[in-house]
């Protein structure tokens, strides 16, 4: 749980390129793919890119994290992501929501020009549904490019109406 919350709130607003409006960010309610600066023994300098995503395997359901280096790409391209590990295991399940400044939670943040302010990760139960006391939230520490603090009406740049430009994933439909 605490490498979950730790990913989440240093996601980055990151573009998947130089043409993109809106940062990589997707989230719902069962996987979040977003930018944040790698960290760990085995990474290089960097950015990478993360998904945390309910997988089935043998052994049932699991809170898996996957990740990969980032580098500018094209929109519509796939991104391959590698080295998972397991971070939550059946019997629990882990699902996520997303408040933005309004702080209102949804079920999906996606193609918008800013990430969201909170991301609740709820861990419940898998056999009774019951959210489990050691749910919480995560703030993300910056949320909105620097693109958008430096215009000179930033509110208006946050509620722009962005392009689609979503990378694909292998596996996962969009």
């Amino acid at each position: 749980m605490e490498r979950i919350v730790a990913d989440l709130s240093v996601a980055e607003t990151v573009p998947l390129n130089g043409d993109a409006k809106v940062p990589l960010f997707e989230g719902s309610e069962l996987s979040v793919t977003f930018v944040r600066t790698a960290v760990g023994p085995n990474s290089k300098p960097g950015l990478e890119i993360v998904r945390l995503i309910e997988k089935a395997d043998r052994q049932g359901l699991a809170m898996v994290r996957e990740r990969a280096p980032f580098t500018p790409m094209p929109s519509g391209a796939q991104i391959r992501l590698g080295d998972p590990v397991v971070l939550i295991r059946s019997p629990f399940r882990v699902t996520f929501s997303y408040a933005g400044p309004d702080q209102v939670w949804q079920p999906d943040w996606r193609g918008l020009p800013q990430l969201p302010n909170m991301i609740r990760i709820a861990v419940r139960d898998a056999a009774t549904g019951r959210i489990l006391a050691f749910s919480g939230a995560s703030i993300v520490h910056i949320n909105a490019s620097a693109e958008c603090a430096r215009a000179k009406n930033p509110q208006e740049c946050l509620t722009a109406k962005p392009k689609p430009d979503s990378p694909k994933r292998e596996g996962e439909p969009l």
